[in-house]
C-alpha cells in the first residue's frame, strides 16, 4: 500500500469517541454530539492548516479524526431515529 493511501485507524487514541453512548435520549446525546461535531469543526480547520502548508501526512491525520467523528455521531443519530420508528415517533 503506497503512503499517500488514506488508511482507517488502527486504535483510536484516549480521548477519541471510541463507542457510541447507550443512552439514546436527553442531555448526554446532546452534549455527546455536540462535542463531537466541535472536534469535527476543529479538525477540518486543522486539515486547511495542513493544505496551506502542503502537509499530506497532515491532512491525513486531520481527515482520520473528522471521518471517525463523523461516522460515530451518525450512527448515533441512527440509532435514535431507530428508536423513535420503534416507538412510533419521529426524530
Amino acid at each position: 500500500m503506497s503512503e499517500d493511501t488514506f488508511k482507517q485507524p488502527r486504535a483510536m487514541p484516549i480521548g477519541q469517541p471510541q463507542q457510541r453512548p447507550n443512552v439514546l435520549a436527553g442531555e448526554l446525546v446532546d452534549d455527546f454530539l455536540h462535542e463531537q461535531l466541535g472536534f469535527v469543526r476543529l479538525y477540518a480547520e486543522i486539515g486547511q492548516k495542513y493544505i496551506d502548508a502542503g502537509d499530506m501526512g497532515g491532512l491525513r491525520h486531520a481527515m482520520r479524526h473528522v471521518v471517525a467523528r463523523v461516522k460515530v455521531s451518525a450512527g448515533v443519530l441512527n440509532d435514535i431515529a431507530s428508536q423513535a420508528d420503534a416507538e412510533g415517533g419521529s426524530a
